[in-house]
């Protein structure tokens, strides 16, 4: 059973489609605290083995990953984020899910008065672990706009 969407989420007997509602509060909470700079929940959505692919960079694991995405608050405020993501697909079979979303986001670096706008998707696998779901591999596409390889 898969959540696609746009589709109804109606599961009155189906064990599956409540492991897809907790996918997507999964989700919720990872974008909740990507928004509010709780790093220390994006980590514990995340398995200790996992594999991030991610264009220009490459293969990153979890400790590579932090290391991107941390930032000071004074980093933090010289730029303005706003966008967001929508998910196009949940699909859990036994104990692991995978999850396709779209992304995109823009963030203005104050000084500069400058914009970017980024977009792409994102293939991320979950595994159920002791009744949690974590993402153990994450594949995605995001880039710049007008960047795009033909």
């Amino acid at each position: 059973m898969a959540y696609k969407r746009g589709e109804s989420k109606d599961y009155p007997e189906s064990s599956a489609g409540r492991e897809e509602d907790k996918i997507l509060a999964w989700f919720r909470a990872w974008v909740d605290a990507t928004e509010s700079g709780d790093l220390g929940k994006v980590h514990s959505l995340i398995a200790d083995d996992a594999v991030f692919l991610v264009p220009g960079v490459g293969r990153m694991d979890k400790a590579a990953f932090a290391s991107a995405v941390t930032r000071t608050p004074e980093t933090l405020a010289q730029f303005e984020f706003e966008g967001g993501a929508e998910v196009e697909e949940v699909r859990v079979s036994g104990d692991t899910a995978y999850l396709w979303t779209r992304i995109k986001f823009s963030i203005l670096e104050k000084k500069e008065k400058k914009k970017t706008a980024f977009s792409g998707h994102s293939l991320s696998v979950l595994e159920n672990r002791g009744g949690c779901w974590v993402l153990i591999r994450d594949a995605n596409t995001v880039t710049p706009e007008g960047k795009r390889e033909q």
